[in-house]
This record gives C-alpha cells, sequence and structure tokens, in this order.
C-alpha cells in the first residue's frame, strides 16, 4: 500500500495532467475526458434511496455510465462524479459481473447481459476508494479555483443569508462605543 504523501501526489499529478474547462461545467469536463479517452461516457441521475452507494460506474463494451444521486446537492453530485472519474483515471477495474436488479433499476436501458463491470464503493480495496476520493478532492478544489478566478463578480447572498449577515456586520462594523459612565 502506498503511503498517505505518495497517493496525494499521485493523485495531484493525474488531476494535472487533466484539462478543466473555464468556466467549469461538469459536463462540458467530462465529454472532453470521455474523447481523450476515447469512449463514450454518460452522465446518469437516479434517484437514490437512503442506505444505497453515492454513485457507480456501469461499463458496456461501449459506453461507461456513471450513475450518481439526483436528489442531492450538486456539489455533492460534482464530488461523486469526480470521485467515479477518478476510478476510471486509475484504471480501477472491477471484477465482471453481472448486474443485479438494484443496479437495473438505475439504468433500465442497459440489461444486465449487456454490462460488463459494476464499479462501485463495495468492490474495491480501501487504498483504490482512497485514491479516487483524494482524486476528486483535488479536482473539486482546482475546480472551485478555477471558477474564483474565471467568475468576474460574486453573486449576492440568498436574502434568507443576507439579512443575517447584514446584521453581523452592522455589529462588527461599528465604530467602537464610549464606555458607559459607571
Amino acid at each position: 500500500m502506498r503511503g498517505a504523501r505518495q497517493l496525494r501526489r499521485d493523485c495531484a499529478l493525474a488531476v494535472a495532467s487533466l484539462d478543466f474547462p473555464d468556466p467549469f461545467e461538469l459536463p462540458t469536463f467530462v465529454a472532453d475526458f470521455a474523447a481523450k479517452r476515447g469512449e463514450d461516457i454518460q452522465l446518469v441521475p437516479v434517484h437514490a434511496e437512503p442506505g444505497a452507494p453515492y454513485g457507480a460506474t456501469i461499463q458496456t463494451d461501449d459506453t461507461s455510465y456513471i450513475c450518481y444521486p439526483a436528489n442531492t446537492t450538486p456539489l455533492h453530485a460534482e464530488h461523486i462524479v469526480l470521485h467515479e472519474i477518478g476510478h476510471l483515471v486509475f484504471e480501477h477495474v472491477g471484477q465482471p459481473r453481472p448486474v443485479t436488479a438494484d443496479w437495473a433499476a438505475w439504468l433500465p436501458n442497459v440489461s444486465p447481459e449487456l454490462a460488463k463491470r459494476v464499479l462501485r464503493r463495495s468492490e474495491y480495496t480501501a487504498e483504490r476508494e482512497l485514491a479516487a476520493e483524494v482524486f476528486a478532492t483535488i479536482a473539486l478544489h482546482r475546480v472551485r479555483r478555477v471558477r474564483r478566478i474565471g467568475t468576474p463578480a460574486r453573486t449576492a447572498p440568498r436574502p434568507e443569508v443576507a439579512f443575517p449577515v447584514a446584521g453581523l456586520t452592522a455589529v462588527f462594523d461599528s465604530p467602537p462605543r464610549p464606555p458607559a459612565d459607571g
């Protein structure tokens, strides 16, 4: 097993080798990544029940389907997809096995006989999962930095956030009060 520093270094090098669009859009990144690999990669949002895996990659002869929960936050969905991309980057190939009924429900248009491999978290060593997780974290950090650099102005905070923040700002930006006479 690699040490933590070596794992982080390997993941950072893998992320650095990829092209991230500016501004970052996940579908554009995945399409570019797929084109460079010479394969088709489809993003498949699915309704994830509690306790279900966060993500999976189901591979056929000509397509990799990255399944991620549609019922999560956009940031979490990006992290999950980048985690699955990490498995593809590091060529973490699962054992060929049939797709069970619960996985087939995620991709009703792909028959279990057609699917060659299901890449999901329960089938990997801890090192493979850690590598995909570190890869996703570093990639997401890079994506966020690209967004900050590429974004000309910040958007206004949501109203439910703006009011409390404005109140705190008024307190901390107020000039100091003279001490009360005792």
